[in-house]
């Protein structure tokens, strides 16, 4: 790639899986360098909170010297959460068409504490039930009605922050397994309709 003038970059996403032996690994990737003495291949981490506790270890300051830049990325707030939507929806076509409230927005985010991963988990959830029910709005007690039946699905505690959080977050095969087979019946259902 160097004699064709191009630069190699490795993205790695839902890096705080990889164990610390990689990442090691990907670091000593970065020791290749051309003549100039610049890094023939460059890594780009994409990871959760516990990518940080990982590269905060003791043995992995090496590591963390060849780190050249980190962000964060803090949870939406409310309106961000709206342009977010919004904007996803928009690329597939999306006109206004269900309307979604500012209440049911600002349900959304209480439900989903702002972090995109549970917006985009209960998002799926509430445009499947908006569009089973057919409905031209979308609004408070919809997004509750989905909390709701999320909670009865996979049984998780009572506080709707609470419930959507466990749910988007959880990586349980059984609530995976439990959702996939919802979403399969859902799906029949539509294609009998």
């Amino acid at each position: 790639r160097q004699a064709e003038g191009k630069r190699v970059l490795i993205l790695v996403d839902e890096a705080q899986n990889l164990p610390p032996r990689t990442i090691e690994e990907l670091r000593m990737l970065s020791n290749y360098q051309d003549e100039q003495g610049r890094a023939l291949v460059q890594s780009f981490l994409l990871g959760q909170a516990e990518l940080k506790a990982t590269l905060q270890q003791p043995d992995m300051e090496q590591v963390r010297q060849r780190i050249i830049a980190a962000h964060h990325l803090a949870p939406l707030e409310q309106d961000e959460l709206k342009q977010y939507v919004e904007h996803r929806l928009t690329c597939v076509g999306w006109q206004g068409q269900p309307a979604i409230t500012d209440e049911a927005y600002a349900a959304w985010h209480q439900a989903t504490a702002g972090v995109p991963r549970r917006i985009n988990t209960l998002g799926d959830r509430i445009l499947l039930y908006g569009a089973l029910e057919e409905l031209a709005c979308i609004d408070t007690e919809h997004v509750k009605t989905v909390i709701a039946e999320v909670t009865a699905e996979l049984g998780v505690g009572t506080d709707p922050a609470e419930q959507a959080g466990q749910v988007a977050d959880s990586g349980h095969d059984a609530r995976i397994t439990a959702l996939e087979t919802e979403l399969a019946g859902l799906k029949t259902r539509i294609q009998r309709q």
